[in-house]
This record gives C-alpha cells, sequence and structure tokens, in this order.
C-alpha cells in the first residue's frame, strides 16, 4: 500500500518520505505497524530534498517530490545518513535531480563513493557549517555513533 500523500510541515517544506507497511523488525524492534522512512523537501528557489528511503520506494518519493516541483529543477541533496534505508534509492533520485548538489559528513561521503554510484562532487559539512536554501538557514551537527558514524542532524533554527 503506497502513502501517496504529501504532508506540509510548514510554509514550504514538506515531508515527502514513505510508510513500509510490510516491515515487521527494523533493527531488532517489532514493528507490527511497519515503519516511515522519513525524507523532507524545501520548496523556492532552491528546492532542497533531505535524505532519500530505501531502495524499492524511491519512485514513491520522486512521485511525492514531483507533486511540488520537476525533480530535475531540485538543487540539493542533503544526506543525514547513508544507512539502506536513507538511502538506498539515492542512485534513482540522482538521475531524476540531475543537478542536485550533495551535502554529507566526510564519513558520509566516503561511503556514498564506495557503496553508490555517485555521479557528481560531494560537499563535505562539518558541526557548525550553514547553508541557506530557499530563505531557510540550516546548520549541520555532526553526531557520530548516535546511529552509524556518519550521522549528521540538518537543522533550521528559524
Amino acid at each position: 500500500m503506497e502513502n501517496k500523500q504529501v504532508v506540509k510541515v510548514a510554509k514550504d517544506l514538506y515531508w515527502v518520505g514513505v510508510v513500509d507497511w510490510n516491515i515487521r523488525d527494523f533493527h531488532g524492534f517489532t514493528v507490527p505497524k511497519g515503519v516511515s522512512y522519513n525524507a523532507y523537501f524545501i520548496d523556492g528557489e532552491e528546492p532542497t530534498l533531505i535524505d532519500t528511503v530505501k531502495d524499492g520506494f524511491g519512485e514513491e518519493l520522486l512521485n511525492k517530490v514531483s507533486q511540488i516541483v520537476d525533480p530535475k529543477k531540485v538543487k540539493n541533496l542533503i544526506v543525514n545518513h547513508i544507512e539502506p534505508d536513507h538511502s538506498g534509492s539515492i542512485e534513482m533520485v540522482l538521475k531524476a535531480c540531475p543537478d542536485a548538489k550533495i551535502y554529507a559528513s566526510e564519513v558520509a561521503k566516503i561511503g556514498l563513493e564506495k557503496y553508490f554510484d555517485i555521479d557528481r562532487e560531494i560537499i563535505v559539512v562539518r558541526t557548525g557549517d550553514e547553508i541557506t536554501v530557499s530563505g531557510r538557514r540550516i546548520q549541520f551537527v555532526e553526531i557520530p555513533m548516535a546511529h552509524w558514524p556518519d550521522s549528521i542532524v540538518s537543522y533550521m533554527p528559524d
């Protein structure tokens, strides 16, 4: 079952993730109602996707992004974590978003280049780095081993 609904979180900020209704064990936890693979989208002059989703769900993610903007117009992809439930569809997303710059931690950059066919530069972000997209400030905080060594948080203080 697909959840085709895009969820508006705030002005020009949307949840475009997907729900995996069939999974019952996730990282050792029993999940009788499935799990969500969370991804977010910032609309505006620099459309930005924050994370992708597990392989097999990329088309649903891109369909949701398409409800907001043509994926070819996406300018940025922020990768908070490279574990497959976050990045499994990254190659599909990059093909659909040919001009998107990638932002990730140093450890995530190494993993992305090792496990995926990445066709563009990956911009490394560290704790304290900040970018502005579509009028929103995004600050990055590295949180190694909060889950995996590559993990970062993308925080919008405004």
